[in-house]
């Protein structure tokens, strides 16, 4: 399994950043057509690509009210991006 440090730096050089809006000009630039509902504190992102579905909550603030980025994120949520970046670059690459 791949360090999650790892990871944050592959994401963060992928997208350009690891705000919110760096995650959601990069979906939209990539694959078009994402879904996000905003509800009690969190966006619902949502999407599938080539075999790939991505449907994770986002929380928008920590218990202090300060933004979140994508480093904020639970484990899993940045694990799970990690893959799905990862078959958009292969996918797009091709």
């Amino acid at each position: 399994m791949k360090d999650l440090k790892d990871i944050q730096i592959e994401i963060k050089k992928e997208l350009g950043g690891v705000s919110l809006n760096h995650l959601l000009n990069y979906l939209e630039e990539e694959i078009g057509s994402i879904v996000v509902l905003n509800y009690s504190g969190c966006l619902g992102i949502n999407f599938k690509y080539c075999g790939k579905y991505f449907d994770q909550d986002f929380i928008l603030l920590n218990e202090n009210k300060h933004c979140n980025n994508i480093f904020d994120q639970y484990e899993g949520f940045q694990r799970n991006l990690y893959d799905a970046i990862q078959i958009i670059k292969n996918i797009n690459n091709k």
